[in-house]
């Protein structure tokens, strides 16, 4: 891992992120795990769907934004 200054906030934009799941949707979720994994600040902007959280924090430190 290198230092801070190597480390870049990261933003992935997509029209929709697990749970709700596609070919689109699982790429996206391995490119923000392994980014995190490395040590960037991840966040995905995605839409929203009833009955999932506007905003949250993964285990992984990915930080997910549903818009709409």
């Amino acid at each position: 891992m290198g230092s801070v200054e190597d480390m870049a906030h990261v933003a992935i934009v997509c029209r929709n992120y697990p749970p709700v799941w596609g070919g689109a949707e699982r790429v996206a979720e391995q490119l923000a795990r392994e980014l995190a994994c490395r040590g960037h600040r991840v966040t995905v902007l995605t839409a929203w769907h009833t009955g999932l959280a506007r905003r949250e924090k993964t285990a992984a430190g990915i930080e997910i934004a549903r818009l709409g």
